[in-house]
């Protein structure tokens, strides 16, 4: 089964570092590396609060990830409207800029940057710093650099491109910030040994199919087995929790994990960004213009980097599942928004936002995906959806 998002191979371990790698984000002094992109968004908040100013602007449509630091650093979260094309609602964000802004985070869907001169002018004169998010995707192209560069902070998460598992970071315009606050926050030896324990079931994952890798299987299912029983079944009968959104502080780690940092080092940035766009186009070209899959970004800019492929699907969940299943690799984000959205003033940016909560489907452009399976992906949204 092909991964939805770029998972680890023994080989990845064993690799040369990479030059690049190394230039771009371990020899910046002006980048800093935590546990998780979150992690990056606190450290970022923790910097730039001041005075009075208490309330942080937040887009509508977002993963509550970015929500949580932005209320676990003491703040309160207002909501400017994303628009159904992914865009900013220019008018709607300037007109809530006031002396009460702490920050303002943009988010760039998918690695696609968002035009902010008008915002980021008017933000200047306030004194209001812009925490660009650039999670989706952290390389541009052509030359290769890091993404953002254009605010006072610019957030990343290396996972998404990377097959570390782990990772986040910022880097900050050294001109405007004159201390980087840390959290105090370490990983727990606990959360480090499961970093471990996941990226080697993955590279098992990853192996060809023989009877090291079967048998490696078998013994982690019979572990599994003997430990649900020594429980007592107590976490198949606990209630289910979307652990990947819970908020812990530990998620807020000054440091990403060393096994995680390893791979990074190692990962061949330019031919990961020349597959994903090769593969990003190879799509555009099978379904940009198919009726009931709206493609949000049917032209690739020449130095983007893409996270996957977005496409709008009117009643999404009574589909997704019939396109993976015939198929396609495929994910969700936004499928679900933090509550505090619906304390937002304006009717309609939170119809939007829950509209591209239900709508958006992410379809995987990751560097170990091949043409055979993109050409599998197009097949599958033209069977569904006809």
């Amino acid at each position: 089964m092909t991964s939805t998002h770029p998972s680890a191979h023994f080989s990845d371990l064993t690799k040369p570092e990479d030059s690049n790698s190394l230039a771009l984000i371990y020899d910046d002094p002006q980048t800093h590396l935590t546990y998780k992109a979150r992690g990056a968004i606190y450290r970022a908040l923790l910097s730039s609060r001041s005075g009075s100013a208490k309330t942080v602007l937040a887009p509508s449509f977002h993963c509550p990830t970015v929500i949580h630091p932005i209320l676990d650093a003491g703040l309160n979260v207002q909501y400017y409207r994303i628009n159904a094309d992914l865009s900013i609602d220019n008018q709607d964000l300037i007109s809530q800029l006031s002396a009460t802004i702490a920050a303002v985070i943009i988010i760039n869907y998918y690695g696609f940057e968002q035009e902010i001169t008008e915002i980021k002018a008017v933000c200047d004169t306030l004194g209001i710093p812009i925490i660009d998010d650039w999670s989706h995707s952290f390389l541009k192209t052509a030359p290769l650099e890091l993404t953002g560069k254009r605010a006072e902070f610019s957030v990343y998460s290396f996972w998404k491109l990377v097959p570390c598992h782990e990772g986040g970071g910022f880097r900050h315009d050294g001109n405007l910030v004159s201390a980087i606050e840390k959290n105090g926050i370490t990983l727990s030896t606990t959360t480090k040994l499961k970093n471990i324990k996941h990226i080697v079931e993955y590279s098992i994952n990853n192996m060809s199919d023989g009877i090291i890798k079967h048998g490696l299987q078998k013994l982690e299912q019979i572990r599994v087995n003997n430990r649900n029983k020594q429980q007592g079944q107590i976490e198949a009968d606990a209630p289910a929790e979307s652990s990947a959104y819970k908020a812990e502080m530990e998620h807020y780690a000054d440091k990403i994990p060393a096994i995680c940092s390893h791979i990074l080092k190692r990962s061949n940035l330019a031919q990961i960004s020349a597959t994903r766009r090769k593969n990003y186009e190879a799509l555009a070209e099978q379904i940009a213009h198919h009726p009931a899959a709206k493609t949000l970004f049917p032209t690739l800019p020449k130095r983007c980097c893409p996270w996957a492929y977005p496409v709008l699907i009117n009643n999404r969940s009574d589909y997704d599942h019939l396109i993976k299943k015939s198929g396609g690799v495929l994910f969700t984000f936004g499928e679900e928004l933090h509550s505090s959205i619906n304390k937002c003033s304006s009717t309609e940016t939170i119809e939007t936002a829950q509209y591209l909560s239900k709508s958006l489907l992410s379809l995987s452009v990751h560097q170990n995906i091949t043409p055979q399976q993109i050409n599998k992906t197009a097949m599958a949204i033209k069977t569904v959806l006809g």
